[in-house]
């Protein structure tokens, strides 16, 4: 369709996004919408209707969306595909982020603070810097360039590669096994 399109939806289930609409407007109570394009963008009803709400990237590789709770909604964005980009999504108000079985990630530090689930191996790719604690469940972590990232493994077999700046890895108590590697300029 033509022009800026916004959706409502008048119940709840599972809905899977049309690629030629920008945003939905979720119907109030629990549910699951897969994405239908990169920018899509999701609102919760307004009502709150203290609705778990699940929002899949499905075969997304991009994803720039908005990503709002109008309520008290409880917002999970499933990341399905590997090598999937999500640090231009706007995710203030989504709650919890899942990484599917052997699935990397490009996602911000502000993002990596709602990771609640990494199954298989997985990498995580920092596009800014900040202060993390790494993941239990993620094998290994890329940081961004321009240094200024301090992590603190949380795994003692995790592997961290740093940006291309001043970064700092941490191994706090554990017993580090995984493998460190700095850039040359690092």
């Amino acid at each position: 369709a033509e022009g800026n399109n916004t959706v409502t939806l008048s119940d709840v289930g599972a809905a899977t996004g049309d690629a030629l609409v920008e945003a939905y407007v979720l119907a109030a109570g629990a549910q699951t919408f897969t994405l239908g394009a990169a920018a899509q963008s999701v609102t919760a009803d307004g009502t709150g209707d203290n609705g778990a709400i699940v929002i899949d990237t499905d075969t997304q590789t991009t994803v720039s969306g908005t990503f709002t709770s109008a309520g008290n909604d409880t917002i999970k964005l499933n990341v399905e595909t590997n090598n999937t980009n999500i640090s231009t999504a706007t995710t203030t108000d989504v709650d919890t982020i899942d990484l599917a079985n052997d699935v990397d990630v490009t996602m911000t530090v502000t993002q990596h603070g709602a990771l609640n689930a990494a199954a298989g191996d997985n990498t995580i790719t920092l596009s800014d810097a900040g202060t993390i604690t790494g993941d239990t469940n993620v094998e290994t972590y890329v940081l961004a360039n321009g240094g200024g990232t301090t992590i603190t493994i949380g795994a003692d077999g995790q592997n961290v590669t740093t940006g291309n700046g001043a970064d700092t890895i941490d191994v706090g108590t554990r017993t580090a096994t995984g493998t460190f590697t700095t850039s040359a300029t690092s």
